[in-house]
């Protein structure tokens, strides 16, 4: 089991560039271990390109976390709105703004946001993170307990060594690393 010696909740799902098949591997893992028995919160906090929506069939229109952030929501609805068709396995959607996805990621609500998921009953959180390109990704990951980095075939070697050493750089454990044959 992934976690066995470690106190790990909050986990930052990432990539060294976009495209790498993040969004879907998050969908896998938290799936997997939804069906492990764990009470598992999925967060699309790719800002730039959601995803989560369209592979849960949950329309964009549908409050989510930027709704959260800029107080149009609260968490606990949104959350409980957001019970999938796997058991145990919740939702929390990006929602919808204009606003740009660093200034949403790494303001003070977020902030807050992140410790009421880390006090909530949920055993897992796992965030749905744009790439390492992205400023915003890499704030998310150093906030999280753990981030796992998702590496397709075709990635340059280049690319992972920066994204390794970005997360180093931010004190973020790299938990596991992921390559994905597309």
């Amino acid at each position: 089991y992934l976690f066995k010696n470690k106190d790990v909740k909050k986990i930052a799902i990432t990539s060294a560039i976009d495209g790498e098949g993040k969004s879907i591997i998050a969908t896998n893992l938290s799936i997997a271990l939804a069906n492990n028995g764990n009470k598992v919160l999925l967060v699309d906090s790719n800002l730039r390109h959601p995803g989560l929506n369209k592979q849960f069939q949950i329309k964009e229109k549908e409050p989510g976390l930027t709704n959260i952030i800029l107080n149009n929501a609260r968490l606990d609805q949104v959350i409980k709105i957001r019970k999938t068709t796997h058991e145990n396995l919740f939702l929390l959607t990006s929602g919808k703004s204009k606003i740009a996805a660093h200034d949403m990621l790494t303001n003070k609500k977020m902030k807050d946001i992140l410790k009421k998921l880390d006090s909530s009953d949920f055993n897992i959180i796992l965030f749905d993170n744009s790439s390492l390109q992205h400023s915003e990704s890499c704030v998310m990951s150093s906030r999280c307990d753990g981030t796992i980095l998702v590496i397709s075939e075709n990635t340059k070697k280049e690319n992972v060594i920066t994204a390794k050493k970005k997360l180093e750089k931010l004190n973020s454990e790299i938990i596991g690393v992921i390559i994905n044959k597309k």
